[in-house]
Parts: structure tokens; C-alpha cells; sequence
């Protein structure tokens, strides 16, 4: 159920350094790329013993070791997995919606709106979507501006959901709630 990852080195770590260099004479440890299903092959080799690893690219933890040892043998595949993960963060800002009437688009522009943000407000993902923050799902206070922010989430949809204080509202055809689409490396 988990997507591989394309464009990923995969490498023989020949000298076991860690890293995919060359040589005493300037040859290129064998490489391969990971194809659109994050499969890889590097083939040809003489049966025997040797190490496989992988370069993680900045964002990304590997959740497994970088590098394992295979045996090779004639006329067989040899498999070797690698795990990583890298979250995507939701961000956004609770406001006042001052509009008469209200419209729920933010007045202004960047840096210069016209109606506040507003600061020290509960904001949660609803995990179980019941409309309440339960003890195991993520919430956090609005700033001083109304931003907040959840980072490095596993890609999947969210309802972000907000606890209104006692004599608030929406603005009408909005909800308490909205879902939000998380990729890895991404803001949503």
C-alpha cells in the first residue's frame, strides 16, 4: 500500500565508505536509478558477497538501515529494500472575518491584511472524525498572527478542525473543518 520512490541512487558500496565515490583509478561504484515504482537493478555481477546502499536525499529519514549486505548468486534475484519517510506539514491562519457580511476571504494581502488573525485558538487534526480533540490527536494554539502549523505528517487526508470559543461563528457557508491533502515535501 506504500509507493516507491522514483529518482532514488541505489549503489554498490564497494570499499564500505558510506558514500558513492570512485576508485583508486577513477571508476564510478555501479549505480542505478529507481524507476517510477522505485525499483532498481544492477546487474551483471560476478556472485559474491557485496554491499547495497542508498543515497537519502535532504527531507527525507531513512527508517531502515542505508545500507545491507547481499549475497549474490548465479542465475537468482537478489532483493534489497529500503525504507524512508518524509513528512508534509498543513499550515494556516484562524481569522477574524470582519466582511459585512462576513465571506470568509481574508481582506488585504500578505503582510498587510485588514482583518486579524486571531491568537491563542485550538486547532486539531480529528483523526477519528468525531468533531472532538481527543488525547491522542495533534492540536496546537494559534500564534499571536492566528498561524499554526502541523510539519512532517504522513502523506494522507486530514480533517483540521478548529474548537470555537464560547459566542463565535463561522462565516456562513464555511464549517469548523476542513480536509487537507498532505504529500510528502509538501504544504498544504
Amino acid at each position: 500500500g506504500e509507493n516507491g520512490l522514483p529518482g532514488w541512487t541505489i549503489y554498490l558500496d564497494l570499499d564500505n565508505s558510506g558514500t558513492l565515490n570512485t576508485d583508486p583509478v577513477g571508476t564510478l561504484e555501479p549505480s542505478a536509478t529507481t524507476n517510477v515504482d522505485g525499483d532498481f537493478v544492477i546487474d551483471h555481477l560476478v556472485p559474491g558477497n557485496y554491499r547495497v546502499a542508498e543515497v537519502v536525499p535532504t527531507g527525507w529519514v531513512p527508517t531502515s538501515p542505508v545500507s545491507q549486505d547481499v549475497i549474490v548468486v548465479q542465475g537468482q534475484d537478489t532483493l534489497a529494500n529500503f525504507f524512508n519517510f518524509s513528512g508534509g506539514d498543513i499550515v494556516g491562519t484562524v481569522w477574524h472575518d470582519l466582511s459585512v457580511p462576513p465571506d470568509g476571504i481574508r481582506a488585504g494581502s500578505p503582510g498587510a491584511y485588514t482583518e486579524p488573525g486571531l491568537a491563542n485558538w485550538t486547532v486539531f487534526l480529528d483523526l477519528n472524525d468525531n468533531l472532538a480533540l481527543d488525547a491522542a490527536e495533534p492540536s496546537i494554539l494559534t500564534g499571536a498572527d492566528g498561524s499554526y502549523a502541523f510539519t512532517n505528517l504522513p502523506p494522507g487526508d486530514y480533517e483540521v478542525t478548529e474548537i470555537l470559543p464560547a459566542g463565535w461563528d463561522v462565516s456562513p457557508t464555511f464549517d469548523i473543518r476542513q480536509t487537507a491533502t498532505v504529500f510528502a515535501q509538501q504544504q498544504a
